[in-house]
């Protein structure tokens, strides 16, 4: 029977050498796992709907402005007046001769080179041909009728009323709002003589005062019926005019 023989130096060495080469690969294996970066999940983005704005991701939607509730302590500010713009007149208001919202006609002139009317006595002529409001320089050219019967644009006790400082403005086509200041009242203008101590033809204010005026300062040119009667007619005997300064 053979006895176990205990293992020589030479086995003793071989055995250690296989176990540390063991160690060594799990060691090594271990330190490449351990140092290998977790990769994080890609991010997903939300394509926007077609058409929509590309808004940064910072960007945040703004606060609804307040509404006025009734129980708002708060005072309400009347709203400021838009910034006259040059353009065509709509509409005309005059709140000291009592015309809101009448609407605008544009005139011309006669076959003869006088200047023309407007057709309709419930309008407001605007010589068309003339300047614009807020053109910025010249006449703004406007006339309305005055009937005795009062049925017309203007009242007979229009002339009575005129004041200097009275405010009146048009509403453009383009949606600004241009006012005037009367500054200059010119009253008993006679359209043909004899004339009275005192008064004047409108045909020579029209040049003494540069009524149709279109290269200097803008202002407003208006006139009317005025006075008497003629005798057997239904036509006024004179004019009253007067000029307005822009306020905006």
């Amino acid at each position: 029977m053979r006895s176990h023989q205990p293992p020589t130096g030479a086995r003793w060495g071989r055995r250690v050498a296989v176990i540390l080469l063991t160690a060594t690969v799990l060691v090594a294996a271990l330190v490449l796992l351990i140092s290998q970066p977790i990769k994080s999940p890609a991010p997903t983005t939300t394509p926007l709907p077609s058409g929509s704005f590309d808004i940064p991701a910072t960007a945040t939607t703004p606060a609804p402005i307040p509404t006025p509730s009734s129980s708002s302590t708060k005072t309400s500010v009347a709203p400021v007046a838009r910034t006259c713009k040059k353009g065509k007149p709509v509409t005309f208001t005059w709140p000291d001769m009592g015309l809101k919202d009448v609407k605008i006609e544009t005139t011309g002139l006669k076959s003869n080179g006088a200047l023309a009317e407007p057709i309709s006595k419930h309008t407001i002529g605007w010589y068309s041909l003339g300047r614009e409001p807020g053109a910025g320089l010249g006449n703004i050219i406007i006339q309305g009728h005055t009937y005795h019967d009062g049925s017309a644009v203007f009242r007979e006790d229009f002339t009575a009323k005129l004041k200097k400082g009275s405010t009146f403005w048009f509403a453009m086509d383009n949606g600004s709002r241009c006012s005037y200041q009367v500054t200059d009242i010119y009253p008993k203008l006679f359209k043909a003589p004899p004339v009275p101590k005192g008064a004047m033809l409108w045909t020579e204010a029209v040049e003494k005062y540069n009524f149709y005026d279109l290269d200097g300062k803008e202002q407003v040119l208006g006139a009317t019926c005025s006075g008497n009667l003629k005798p057997g007619s239904l036509s006024h005997e004179a004019l009253t005019a007067w000029k307005a300064k822009p306020l905006d």
